[in-house]
């Protein structure tokens, strides 16, 4: 139900009987849920918003309809109170394909981005950031709109609630943050959890915050957080209310769990004496008949509905390439094309101004973008250019930018997320992971997530193990992340215009450090013809072995085949992988049937990563084209040290790319062949020193 009411200096107050009726509603859904549940017709865990309903409902009547709502896993009451579909509620709850996301989503994670409410997340305070990532594109956008994160006391406690606080309050954003405090977190009490008071806390963030001791009364909380919507929508900043609440049910499930001991029946039977879905008698005998009505007719929809065909497991998986081959327009890079070469960080820096000339709703934002450094000079000024409301600094929160990245894309800002190193990224995991991979998945394909993740790799200045990692394996193990690793100039010119212009998923390119200062010469014919940027590469071609690699590993194979056929003939063909978490097959298979050998190299440990996952693909499909066992190469099984010593032999190098060839072809340890002296990939790539 929509509700009228006016946002000048005088809120009108809803009609309480239409909040009423809602509330009701909300309660006798989940009384059906706990009816039905023992017959499994649900497919999921419940977690049921039973004693809480006066929250939901009396905040979204605060809302404006455009206006947006971001929940937990305790979300029938927002569903319900934002204006959702019943029917496709219970088609959702019950697996089915009539469900509000094909029966991929189920309980934990309804949505119904028709009426405002976005995707809910059964990871505890996960969508915080969303909400505000969405509220930094409100403001940028100009559109108006204040968003809604509703959540619990324990979600407090997360370490990304912090970072949203102060972010938002940096930014002057849009939102309202709501705390629900039923006082327990799963089955801890909130006496033994926290030392501070929620909304207090909050205040020291500038943040203005109140407090409602009688979350049961609808009116009351209507009366507490419409003032602070239309605050936050008058550019006054973030708002928080924390609200005092009661949980009737178990954390998960239909049952009581008193029996439990963790909590007290006393205090729950003292809230429902002012329950007024209990006690209100004359309205609840107004309304139930009705209600009843409806949630019959929504339950029966949901059983008659079908079941998702097989087809849908593997649809809706991470972004959709262009149905047409991607145009890059080279008339942007006139004044390039006049020199014979260009760094990669020289390319890196013009895709990333180009992104933000051709689309006025691209931003970047991450440590150091507006810096003296500008990361490592990839966005150098971009700021003093663009302005900096769409290239800033952040702070240190990695968890939360990768969130609020996520609630950018949703609200229609394409956001370009850098990290300095790759090791950073693990802080982000949890987001990347949890919800950006698999949020078109989940949401039965409701939403695409256009971004792109930015993070260096490699070897750096004896920065050991905290700053040396190449994680692209970890990336590319998890479905709905694209994850490429370009190895030149030309990769970069390719293929970043392309995701930034065409992709409409999460792209994650792991940059290495000793490729920024390099020198390529660029083939910009090659770059203006129309192609599908990610995909694998043939650099060079041979008959005697095959070479896959994946970014500098890829400068390595060819200096090495090089010195192979200057001194014995060998003829290596050499493929770039690119897109490491998608490889061309048939290029790979092609390959070693004209070669039967095979040698992968990658810039990360060789076990249990891509070089890994290049051996299975070859020796599921096509064992029989191998003459020879695979070789891989890759850092040592270590963490990377930092004496020179030791890293000069953590990675491989020339030399052990001659020598692993020279043993795959000749099928000899003691293959003769003059090997190049050079131990260090340093002494090549010298350009770099510290201290990034």
């Amino acid at each position: 139900m929509t509700f009228k009411n006016s946002y000048l200096d005088n809120i009108t107050r809803p009609n309480y009987e239409d909040l009423f009726r809602i509330a009701l509603l909300i309660r006798r859904v989940e009384d059906r849920i706990i009816e039905i549940y023992p017959e499994d017709k649900v497919q999921s865990p419940v977690h049921l918003s039973i004693g809480q309903e006066a929250i939901a409902v009396g905040a979204c009547a605060a809302l404006k309809p455009d206006d947006w709502v971001f929940s937990s896993y305790r979300s029938h009451a927002y569903f319900i109170a934002k204006g959702g579909r019943l029917d496709a509620m219970f088609a959702e709850l019950f697996g089915k394909f009539n469900g509000g996301s094909k029966g991929k989503a189920g309980s934990m994670h309804l949505t119904a981005p028709e009426v405002g409410l976005l995707g809910s997340s059964a990871v505890v305070a996960t969508t915080i950031p969303h909400a505000v990532g969405a509220a930094y594109a409100s403001k940028l956008n100009g559109d108006g709109r204040v968003h809604l994160i509703a959540y619990g006391d324990g979600a407090t406690e997360e370490g990304v609630y912090h970072e949203c606080l102060n972010f938002a309050a940096l930014h002057k954003l849009p939102v309202l943050f709501l705390c629900e405090n039923n006082g327990l977190a799963i089955h801890s009490p909130i006496t033994a959890r926290q030392s501070y008071s929620i909304f207090k806390h909050a205040r020291s963030f500038g943040i203005a915050a109140q407090y409602i001791k009688d979350g049961y009364d609808i009116l009351s909380v209507f009366d507490g957080v419409a003032p602070l919507v239309e605050a936050a929508r008058r550019g006054e900043g973030p708002q928080l209310i924390e609200i005092k609440t009661c949980r009737y049910k178990e954390h998960v499930g239909p049952n009581d769990d008193f029996h439990a001991g963790y909590r007290s029946e006393k205090d729950l039977r003292e809230w429902q004496l002012k329950d007024p879905l209990i006690h209100d008698a004359a309205r609840i005998a107004k309304f139930q008949a009705a209600i009843e009505k409806e949630i019959d007719v929504a339950v029966e929809y949901a059983e008659q509905s079908p079941w998702p065909g097989p087809e849908e497991l593997l649809s809706d998986v991470g972004g959709s390439k262009s149905a047409n081959l991607a145009k890059i327009d080279t008339k942007y890079f006139i004044d390039l094309m006049e020199n014979p070469t260009i760094t990669y960080g020289q390319a890196l820096f013009r895709v990333m101004d180009q992104a933000l000339e051709k689309n006025k709703k691209a931003i970047i934002f991450g440590q150091g973008v507006d810096d003296h450094r500008g990361t490592f000079a990839t966005t150098l000024d971009l700021h003093k250019k663009f302005g900096t409301d769409r290239v800033f600094d952040t702070p240190l929160m990695e968890e939360a930018m990768a969130g609020i990245a996520l609630g950018c894309s949703l609200n229609g800002v394409y956001p370009i997320n850098t990290h300095i190193r790759a090791d950073f990224i693990l802080l982000a995991a949890n987001q990347i992971i949890n919800l950006i991979a698999k949020y078109r998945y989940m949401f039965g394909g409701r939403y695409r997530l256009p971004m792109l993740i930015r993070a260096m790799v490699g070897r750096s200045w004896g920065q050991g193990a905290q700053h040396s990692q190449s994680l692209q394996s970890l990336f590319s193990h998890i479905p709905g992340l694209t994850v490429i690793m370009p190895a030149s100039s030309q990769d970069i010119l390719e293929t970043y215009p392309y995701i930034t212009e065409h992709f409409d998923g999460p792209v994650i390119s792991f940059e290495h450090r000793l490729l920024y200062d390099l020198e390529f010469s660029v083939d910009w014919e090659k770059i203006g013809k129309p192609r599908m940027p990610l995909m694998s590469r043939r650099v060079r071609k041979g008959k005697d072995v095959t070479i896959v690699a994946a970014s500098i590993m890829v400068l390595e194979a060819q200096r090495a085949a090089s010195y192979l056929f200057e001194n014995t003939g060998i003829e290596c063909e050499v493929i770039n992988l690119h897109c490491v978490s998608n490889p061309d097959e048939k290029m790979i298979l092609d390959s070693v049937r004209k070669t039967g050998r095979l040698i992968v190299a990658d810039t990360s440990w060789a076990s249990f990563g891509v070089a890994a996952e290049i051996c299975r693909l070859v020796c599921e499909l096509e064992p029989n084209i191998l003459n020879a066992p695979v070789v891989t190469l890759g850092m040592a099984r270590a963490p990377c040290p930092t004496a020179k010593t030791l890293e000069d032999i953590f990675y491989p190098n020339q030399h052990d790319f001659v020598d692993a060839i020279a043993r795959l072809v000749t099928g000899k340890a003691d293959h003769r062949t003059p090997l190049p002296k050079e131990n260090s990939m340093t002494d090549i790539y010298k350009r770099f020193k510290g201290p990034f």
